[in-house]
């Protein structure tokens, strides 16, 4: 097993973002699907941004404002397959993806992503995903469990906690002509960044999780 260096003065707390996410449902032909898309977009960021359109829109400029991009995505999804005899199979899955090259996060099937969660009786517990579905250096996805989805369930907060490295991941292709992360290996240095989510999006996960009960 990978030997993972820490770089843990503390966990790194960071500010909720702009609640950007929307729920998505669809049925195609034998397939009822049902997801939560949330967008985390770095609060200061948009406070920057919101400022400077405001002072766009008072003084007609036209210069052009380009919003900040998200940090990172997080997909809760959830598919019932149908059969011909009207028996089904449910797939629920949690994903996290990010494109952004001023981020360095981590996701590999060794060291992934993990919620930290605090229920109504304030008790303090994590999840560790225990079915890794896909990973590459931009994405990972978890297969939930029922143990999981329970979890979930019963949580007043949710925070999110994304390894990051402390060095530039991307590097130039000359080959291809543009920038591309690599692989995590062990002598890479990360710190764990902790990111709340907002209430209402901890209520969509819910909505989700729950679509087929």
């Amino acid at each position: 097993m990978k030997k993972i260096v820490l770089c843990l003065l503390s966990l790194f707390i960071c500010m909720q973002s702009v609640a950007l996410a929307n729920i998505h449902q669809s049925k195609v032909s034998n397939v009822e699907n049902i997801r939560s898309i949330y967008a985390y977009k770095d609060p200061e960021q948009m406070k920057d941004y919101e400022q400077k359109k405001l002072v766009k829109e008072q003084t007609k400029s036209d210069k052009k404002l380009e919003e900040p991009m998200a940090l990172f995505r997080v997909f809760v999804n959830n598919d019932r397959f149908y059969t011909d005899d009207n028996k089904y199979k449910d797939n629920v899955e949690l994903a996290i993806t990010s494109h952004n090259i001023d981020r360095n996060y981590i996701f590999d099937n060794e060291y992934p992503p993990y919620l930290i969660l605090q229920d109504n009786d304030n008790n303090r517990y994590e999840i560790h995903f225990a079915k890794v579905k896909y990973d590459n250096p931009y994405w990972i996805s978890f297969n939930l469990t029922n143990k999981e989805i329970e979890q979930i369930n019963k949580a007043k907060t949710i925070s999110l906690v994304l390894l990051e490295a402390q060095e530039n991941m991307y590097r130039y292709n000359k080959k291809k002509d543009k920038l591309e992360k690599k692989s995590y290996d062990n002598n890479i240095k990360v710190k764990e960044m902790v990111y709340e989510l907002p209430e209402n999006i901890v209520d969509e996960w819910k909505t989700v999780l729950n679509k087929h009960k």
